[in-house]
């Protein structure tokens, strides 16, 4: 594998050095996508909502953990885990959107 993926990411404004807590806040705030999801899936089964809406609540899960492991960890690999998991739920919903909108007219 490339050794650039390993290597420590340091050269933005947030972050303080390239050691593992150089950001705390920032990873701290991923725990409340993480506690809004749990409450998104406590919400959906409980109101049974269909699957779509728990698949995001389960998305903001993964998003939560993603930037968390960035913000912690920060290299080239939790780089493409804190975006890529962005960019999937942006386009899934605008998908779900558009196609909704579309078929309910």
């Amino acid at each position: 594998m490339d050794e650039t993926l390993f290597t420590s990411i340091d050269n933005y404004c947030e972050r303080t050095g390239p050691e593992i807590w150089s950001e705390p806040l920032n990873a701290l705030t991923n725990l409340a996508f993480v506690a809004a999801g749990i409450v998104g899936i406590v919400l959906c089964r409980r109101h049974g909502a269909d699957r779509f809406a728990v698949l995001l609540s389960w998305w903001a899960v993964v998003i939560g953990v993603g930037s968390g492991l960035f913000h912690t960890f920060a290299n080239g690999i939790t780089l493409y885990a804190d975006v890529l998991p962005i960019i999937a739920f942006i386009l899934l919903l605008n998908w779900y959107v558009v196609t909704s909108w579309t078929f309910a007219r």
